[in-house]
């Protein structure tokens, strides 16, 4: 009986040590966990936050290849070519270059260096179709307006061209910023007429009547032919 007594207190001793182990553990845990979260959201400018803590961080132009540890420092390679890095940084990769392609309407004004991202304008005649960041992905030639239609307002680099129609009694041919208004010199001939359109006027004879019923006019005007002609 009493040996196996023993083994009852020897057993509960056991399992009463295993689970002390496994609470100091569990507290050791809870314990590194904080101080880690802690010690993050405390680092200082010059620092960024691991899973093991503060490191250094990397200058302009380079990026982290290897995080610090208790042993060693942080560990920095330079941006690869049409990448960059403009400033102190964590990170484990640089920001690509961005790219001012002449098939999407850019042109180049600044190109890029590991510390600075590259700058595009819109090439002339095209507007920014695409923007990003304060800068421009894409862009899109101006719109030429149609007859019939005046440049309200003419194109720039951030807006396009805008076309506005004619009122009655006015034309353009698309080039003009205002339209004109019709006028018609067949006024004093009495067989002459003009059509006018929105896109400029269009002459035509209507009033064949006039010179059939009128013979001396005819004759006066083919008088006038034959003059011109042996002058």
């Amino acid at each position: 009986v009493s040996l196996i007594m023993n083994v009852n207190k020897n057993w509960k001793m056991f399992f009463f040590n295993v689970e002390l182990i496994f609470q100091i553990h569990l507290l050791l845990f809870h314990i590194y966990f904080i101080d880690n979260a802690t010690a993050s959201a405390n680092c200082r400018p010059a620092e960024y936050s691991t899973e093991e803590g503060c490191c250094p961080t990397c200058p302009p132009g380079m990026y982290v290849s290897r995080h610090c540890t208790g042993f060693r420092s942080t560990s920095c390679l330079s941006c690869t070519e049409g990448t960059f890095q403009d400033g102190d940084n964590g990170r484990e990769q640089c920001f690509a270059c961005k790219l001012c392609d002449a098939g999407l309407g850019l042109k180049v004004t600044k190109s890029c260096t590991s510390v600075s991202d590259a700058e595009c304008e819109v090439l002339d005649g095209f507007f920014c179709s695409d923007s990003n960041r304060g800068g421009c992905r894409a862009a899109q030639r101006h719109t030429v307006c149609s007859p019939g239609h005046y440049i309200g307002q003419r194109g720039t680099a951030d807006k396009d061209t805008e076309c506005l129609h004619c009122t009655d009694g006015t034309f353009s041919n698309g080039t003009s910023t205002s339209c004109q208004n019709h006028t018609n010199p067949c006024d004093l001939l009495p067989h002459c007429t003009i059509n006018m359109t929105a896109s400029g006027p269009r002459w035509c004879v209507r009033k064949v009547e006039f010179l059939i019923n009128n013979p001396p006019f005819v004759t006066a005007w083919a008088f006038l032919v034959h003059w011109r002609r042996r002058g």
